[in-house]
């Protein structure tokens, strides 16, 4: 089973405290940027589950950084998600952007 595979299969079953372990796997660098950003959008949305705002933030600015194409689906996650993410990206602009 690909990273991918086991990250989504342990947010469907609401298993948050696994896929924020598993983001570790897909941070490797010789993954893809954008399968590693839509790593930290899963674990953004799982911290947010788990009561952790702070730390859903951090992995959308992470994801951000990585790739700001990937974006939080939203038939999948709930629009916190996605404004948490919208918020990253503006983050994320403003420190690149001189």
């Amino acid at each position: 089973m690909c990273i991918r595979d086991s990250l989504w299969g342990s947010y469907r079953r609401f298993e948050y405290d696994n896929v924020i372990q598993l983001v570790a796997t897909a941070r490797q660098p010789n993954q893809d940027p954008f399968l590693r950003a839509s790593a930290y959008i899963l674990a953004g949305a799982a911290s947010y589950m788990n009561g952790n705002t702070g730390e859903a933030r951090l992995h959308l600015l992470r994801a951000a950084k990585l790739d700001p194409r990937a974006v939080p689906d939203p038939a999948v996650f709930p629009s916190e998600i996605q404004a948490i993410h919208k918020q990253a990206i503006a983050c994320y602009e403003k420190e690149t952007i001189p």
